[in-house]
């Protein structure tokens, strides 16, 4: 079990990101994850008394390594296996470990307003960094494994290579890698 990942937002909310396998209990009620380990964001009210959770897990590995928050937005940052949904459908992963991007609204039931993966067949997502600027960009930051793409242009390579993309709405908008 792990609490990666804290943010607080301005109604004194705090947001916890992690993951955890087997059997966690948020609140009053124990969940099981079916993955190998699932992510999770737990929210706590501005008395850091249980408000909710959202849990993302299906087959693999899970996890949630960064929230920031952002022009009223909570903005995950994490890496998974397998199909995953977090909230506006399933979205397939290229293989290995791929990131994601996820935004929701900053209310209880953490109402879904985009989600993106990037990746490529290797395992590849590694990292925690994750910036937003005013206008809502993603700026992700992390380690790739081969080629590797944010969306439009692959960054071609063969070893774990530090690598940033930015992101607005699911759309490369630059991306960098450097031996």
């Amino acid at each position: 079990f792990t609490a990666a990942t804290l943010a607080v937002d301005n109604g004194g909310n705090v947001y916890v990101g992690g993951c955890f396998s087997d059997t966690a209990q948020f609140g009053a009620t124990p969940i099981v994850t079916p993955a190998t380990e699932a992510a999770y964001v737990l929210r706590l009210d501005a008395n850091l008394d249980y408000s909710s959770v959202r849990i993302f897990g299906a087959i693999g590995t899970q996890v949630v390594s960064n929230i920031v928050i952002a022009n009223n937005s909570l903005h995950v940052r994490g890496e998974f296996e397998g199909n995953l949904d977090f909230g506006g459908g399933a979205i397939a992963n290229a293989g290995g470990d791929d990131g994601f991007v996820a935004h929701y609204a900053l209310d209880n039931t953490f109402t879904h307003q985009g989600s993106w993966r990037f990746g490529s067949t290797s395992d590849e997502g590694y990292g925690e960094g994750l910036a937003v600027r005013d206008d809502g960009t993603d700026i992700i930051g992390g380690g790739c494994n081969g080629a590797f793409s944010f969306g439009a242009t692959t960054l071609p390579g063969t070893t774990l290579d530090p690598c940033v993309g930015v992101m607005r709405d699911g759309a490369e908008l630059a991306s960098w890698r450097w031996p």
